[in-house]
């Protein structure tokens, strides 16, 4: 993408993601009370990926994922979760990408230029006009219809053209969403494990931001007594829940979100327990 921040101290990484759900394309952050370990399948209209990383670099988010897909398969990755294959823009971002893929994968990873609409015309799957490209000598040569574009970090970041149904890690790229954070203090007993007499927090969220909440692991949090979280996505089903995190009576969740629309970010007691404090979120 354009517009692009160059000064490295802009890179910042926020955090390992391990399980794409296939049918809400939902992918679960790791970190202080985070659930994974989902199994996980997919074909051309069930997107599925184990291990992705989110970093942040100048105004873009962009996601690394290391599971093996098709360009199509990629692409639809990248959509359902608010992003698209990632657009090159200048040396800058090319150099950026090939450090972050040579601490993957010594293998190369999809981009989002492809000929499959006119042979021999090259474009963005975002859009965006070509201002930038980076092919290794010869490349692109449409060896045995070979329409699709590879980064390959086994060649310091040149570009390759390849069969679109081969599999390859790939990354995903969009406009960075501004950041957020808030509290909301909660004073309840006799939850039955957050499911009646709860602290609601309704927000409106937009897919593939990373949300993290809880009543420890965020600035702000604090709690007395034994917490438990759940978040609800916008079709009013659970999509997390955490009880001891941080120790054992705090709770926290981080998730990044699979559509755009209202979460509750639900706050309650073990058991039937009474507990209080501030739950802290960051989004």
């Amino acid at each position: 993408m354009n517009a692009m921040n160059t000064n490295p101290s802009s890179i910042i990484r926020r955090g390992l993601i391990t399980t794409l759900l296939a049918a809400g394309a939902s992918l679960s952050a790791l970190g202080c009370g985070a659930e994974a370990g989902d199994e996980s399948s997919y074909d051309d209209g069930e997107v599925v990926a184990e291990s992705a990383e989110a970093v942040t670099y100048g105004a873009h988010d962009y996601l690394f994922v290391m599971n093996l897909m098709t360009w199509s398969q990629a692409r639809s990755y990248c959509i359902q979760s608010g992003y698209d294959l990632v657009t090159l823009s200048s040396p800058e971002e090319q150099a950026f990408l090939t450090g972050e893929e040579n601490s993957r994968a010594s293998s190369p990873f999809w981009i989002g230029y492809s000929d499959k609409g006119t042979e021999g015309t090259f474009t963005w799957a975002s859009g965006e006009p070509t201002v930038y490209v980076n092919w290794r000598p010869g490349q692109p040569n449409n060896d045995n219809n070979q329409n699709c574009a590879e980064d390959n970090s086994q060649s310091t970041g040149q570009w390759n053209d390849i069969d679109c149904s081969q599999t390859r890690h790939f990354i995903c790229e969009r406009s960075s969403v501004p950041s957020q954070d808030g509290t909301a203090a909660f004073n309840v007993s006799n939850t039955n494990n957050a499911t009646m007499n709860t602290k609601d927090v309704p927000l409106n969220l937009f897919a593939g931001q990373l949300l993290t909440f809880g009543t420890c692991g965020v600035a702000g949090a604090s709690r007395a007594g034994d917490t438990l979280i759940r978040l609800i996505g916008p079709g009013g089903v659970e999509l997390r829940k955490n009880d001891d995190a941080c120790g054992g009576t705090g709770s926290n969740i981080s998730y990044v979100l699979p559509s755009t629309g209202t979460y509750v970010l639900r706050i309650g007691c073990y058991g039937g327990t009474s507990c209080s404090g501030t739950m802290a979120y960051t989004y």
